[in-house]
């Protein structure tokens, strides 16, 4: 199972279990982040386009893009930020907003600006939720994330959230001709420190996802230590147990090195790393730059 998204001038991404583990940079959302949040408002994109090169630099293949600060009107500030990575930087968008109005201007300036196939953050089982994205998906050729809970709300039971996702896989090819590749599966990773079973009911669904629906994943990976102290070790164990149970994907830091270095690892062990060539090249690299601030110190 492959998923394939695509920047301008043929930057293909390639989601799946064959293929390295990518990296969604979560960083262009101004959540809790006040300087962003004034910029987006004054229309000034200077950050956004700072945090597009950095990410993509420390890593990151895909770009989420999130505008929804406190009384933003989304579907005029999406366009903009969308515009000025693309004028930035080449890489797939994956276009986040609860408003559909401004996840469809977003993907307009994404196809205007040249990109070929974005990403939609994103859609639920829920009807009213897939009746929103699923068209836009189907209009605009971009894949789309499908949170696995539906009208009976985001719970702890397993079997809902798999049936849950399941649903919204068969109703996206049934109503709209969505293929299963075009559909990402988030098993829906929520804080540990709110409820004991948390991360375990992810890690299950994420699995029985993987083995029972065959498609490709991905999850906002850094929600599961929201809340608790030294949120970078809780991250760190997090992710490779969720990889070894299928996940292709996360929204994530790539500005966290601990991160970034555990996907490398997964990567090799994982298979994905032929002769563990880019985790070589990386430590080379890294130690480099150690030796090179040593010197100037």
């Amino acid at each position: 199972m492959e998923t394939v998204l695509e920047g301008r001038d043929g930057r293909v991404v390639k989601v799946g279990f064959d293929h390295p583990f990518v990296m969604i940079g979560e960083r262009i959302n101004p959540t809790n982040r006040k300087v962003l949040s004034a910029q987006l408002e004054a229309g000034d994109m200077t950050l956004v386009r700072r945090d597009a090169h950095r990410q993509l630099e420390a890593g990151a293949q895909v770009l989420d893009v999130n505008v929804g600060f406190a009384g933003a009107d989304e579907p005029v500030v999406m366009p903009m930020a969308v515009q000025a990575i693309m004028e930035e930087v080449n890489a797939p968008l994956s276009i986040d907003s609860p408003s559909a109005k401004a996840v469809e201007a977003g993907l307009k300036m994404f196809k205007e600006m040249g990109g070929k196939k974005a990403l939609i953050n994103s859609a639920t089982a829920e009807r009213e939720r897939m009746e929103k994205y699923l068209p836009l998906a189907a209009e605009y050729g971009a894949a789309i994330i499908g949170l696995a809970h539906d009208e009976r709300g985001i719970n702890y039971d397993v079997e809902a959230r798999v049936g849950a996702a399941a649903s919204l896989i068969e109703h996206a090819k049934a109503e709209y001709g969505i293929p299963k590749e075009d559909i990402l599966i988030d098993p829906l990773t929520l804080t540990a420190g709110a409820n004991t079973v948390a991360a375990w009911v992810a890690l299950e669904v994420q699995r029985r996802v993987w083995e029972e629906l065959g498609v490709n994943t991905t999850t906002g990976a850094s929600n599961v230590a929201f809340g608790l102290p030294d949120r970078p070790t809780i991250n760190t164990a997090y992710l490779p147990l969720m990889i070894s149970r299928g996940l292709t994907s996360a929204l994530t830091n790539p500005l966290e090195d601990h991160i970034r270095k555990i996907l490398l690892a997964s990567n090799v062990l994982m298979g994905r790393d032929p002769n563990a060539k880019k985790w070589i090249v990386a430590f080379r690299e890294e130690q480099k730059a150690k030796a090179a601030a040593a010197k100037s110190a």
